[in-house]
């Protein structure tokens, strides 16, 4: 998977990626992901 916005969830409103930290640990943003699902807003659940 690529990590920015790969081809097949780029068009859907709502899409969810889990990974292990061991296969997070390759992303280049890894950073900014888990800042981003930290500071989520309350109306995004997972």
């Amino acid at each position: 998977m690529r990590t920015r916005r790969p081809r097949s969830t780029r068009f859907h409103p709502h899409a969810t990626v889990i990974v292990d930290e061991a296969a997070a640990s390759s992303l280049r943003l890894a950073d900014y992901y888990r800042h981003a699902y930290e500071n989520k807003p309350p109306w995004q659940k997972l």
